[in-house]
């Protein structure tokens, strides 16, 4: 958890989502939320296969983002439909930067 962060800092959000069950998940969403006031910062995402959303309801995929879209402008991302199986996870991670104007 951050708690103070710098201008310019880069910080790394990640996520670890595991199926604790004895059967198969299927069809699972994972959002991973971009904090208010940070700027995600472009070709960050992992895995990259994901979906990005500049206002938290419409998503596309990354690699073809609505014109006059900036990366920093991206709010959330969306990983879906993921399989996973009793016991698996997955990791998805970000990297986001606290923009110069903020503070």
């Amino acid at each position: 958890e951050a708690t103070d962060a710098e201008p310019g800092q880069i910080l790394v959000y990640r996520g670890t989502y595991r199926n604790r069950g004895s059967g198969e998940l299927k069809n699972v969403v994972v959002v991973l939320p971009v904090p208010e006031e940070m700027a995600y910062i472009a070709g960050s995402a992992k895995p990259a296969a994901v979906e990005a959303s500049i206002d938290r309801k419409t998503f596309f995929v990354i690699a073809t983002p609505p014109k006059d879209t900036e990366p920093s402008a991206w709010k959330e991302l969306r990983w879906s439909p993921l399989t996973l199986a009793p016991g698996a996870e997955i990791v998805v991670e970000v990297r986001a930067q606290v923009p110069a104007a903020s503070r």
